[in-house]
């Protein structure tokens, strides 16, 4: 006995046109119901409250008033040492200044915190100024 083997052509193959149609309106929908929804989106606050890692965090911010720097700031020396007068000068300089702006919970650098070696690299020509913003995590991100 033989059999034959029907094959039906897909639906999208065969109307082309009014899938497209039905797709642009779709897209059209969409926009329309869901475009004010990045009002409601936050950036940040997706950490789990109870993990060890926010409990640990939250330690370090209380007890030692530290944390994790929302912006970190590489200074490199055009000639020589970041280590030279002039250079530390300019460093200590920037560290202030974005210490003493509105919304900076906090500026240190490795000018500020007596040049640790791990705030500055290998080479001696680099050197970074954390900065930590006040604010929920998202208004920090923003």
């Amino acid at each position: 006995m033989r059999g034959t083997i029907k094959m039906r052509t897909p639906f999208a193959v065969r109307r082309p046109l009014l899938v497209a149609v039905l797709a642009l309106i779709g897209f059209l929908v969409s926009g329309a119901l869901g475009g004010d929804v990045q009002d409601s989106l936050i950036s940040g606050g997706f950490d789990d409250p109870g993990s060890e890692s926010s409990a640990a965090s939250a330690f370090v911010e209380e007890e030692f008033n530290g944390g994790a720097p929302d912006l970190v700031i590489v200074l490199t020396a055009d000639d020589g040492s970041i280590d030279d007068p002039g250079v530390a000068a300019a460093g200590t300089a920037l560290t202030a200044d974005l210490a003493g702006r509105a919304h900076v919970r906090q500026a240190v650098s490795y000018w500020s915190l007596g040049s640790p070696p791990p705030l500055r690299s290998a080479d001696g020509n680099r050197a970074t100024v954390l900065v930590r913003f006040e604010g929920t995590e998202s208004e920090r991100l923003d």
